[in-house]
């Protein structure tokens, strides 16, 4: 499915002679607003929190592709520390979240560093902060 989806995404992008991920990204923002729409009219606190996983879940992965099953494992594993170290789990998160920024930022370095590409970072940076 998501073969399809960058396809499209292709065709469209060499159309207006921007990069394909980088037009994913804005249309993800554009997307974003009705969505948002619909997200305000489910009244169900439940049914509003699965719509807001799902959605965000695809359009993550639909715009960094396996950068974001690094960041669900991420997210999963501070989870873990959090239940672990209970309210002293600010240092062992921070180390954690960290050294796996500095991990990703090294392999941009040295592998992507001229390159606009968007990559998942970009996003995990947001995490960290």
């Amino acid at each position: 499915m998501f073969e399809l989806i960058d396809h499209y995404f292709e065709v469209v992008a060499d159309k207006i002679s921007l990069p394909p991920d980088q037009f994913k990204v804005v249309f993800t923002f554009l997307i974003c607003i009705p969505l948002g729409q619909i997200h305000r009219l489910i009244k169900n606190p439940f049914l509003r929190n699965l719509f807001s996983l799902l959605i965000g879940a695809f359009l993550q992965y639909s715009c960094i592709k396996v950068w974001s099953l690094i960041l669900w494992g991420m997210s999963t594993w501070v989870y873990i520390l959090a239940v672990i170290f209970k309210k002293n789990c600010s240092i062992p998160v921070f180390i954690s979240s960290f050294g796996l920024l500095v991990a990703f930022h090294t392999h941009r370095y040295l592998y992507d560093a001229d390159s606009w590409s968007v990559s998942g970072d970009t996003a995990y940076m947001m995490g960290v902060c």
